[in-house]
């Protein structure tokens, strides 16, 4: 399949592909999710309707994949961040981009569920 990301440890870019869960709206609306991260945790499957009543998949390969249920700390420790932080705070360029279209799950890959981030225990 396809997808991005080297494969290397010592990568200088890796790519990571967190699957929000469906919003309430969505839920509302009977839609299902059409995304399946593998159990290798590193491939996710595309699943559309096809014709006459068939189903397409696609997979494709990165660095790691998230699934829903996937906690913010283990995010950023599937991410790398604290590596990251320590290495910008020893003098290195060091970058975390949020990447896809409106509504995609940028924010929530970021922060996590806006009710939990408004929570007093929030870490």
């Amino acid at each position: 399949g396809g997808g991005g990301g080297s494969k290397g440890a010592g990568a200088a870019v890796k790519v990571v592909v967190r699957v929000r869960p469906l919003s309430t709206a969505e839920l509302a609306r009977g839609e299902s999710s059409m995304l399946e991260v593998g159990e290798d945790q590193r491939s996710l499957s595309v699943h559309v309707p096809g014709p006459r009543g068939s189903v397409l998949s696609r997979q494709f390969h990165f660095n790691a994949c998230l699934t829903p249920t996937t906690t913010q700390p283990e995010v950023m420790s599937k991410c790398g961040v604290h590596r990251l932080l320590d290495s910008a705070l020893k003098g290195y360029a060091s970058t975390i981009i949020a990447y896809g279209q409106t509504g995609s799950g940028k924010t929530f890959s970021m922060s996590g569920r806006e009710e939990v981030i408004e929570r007093k225990d929030y870490q």
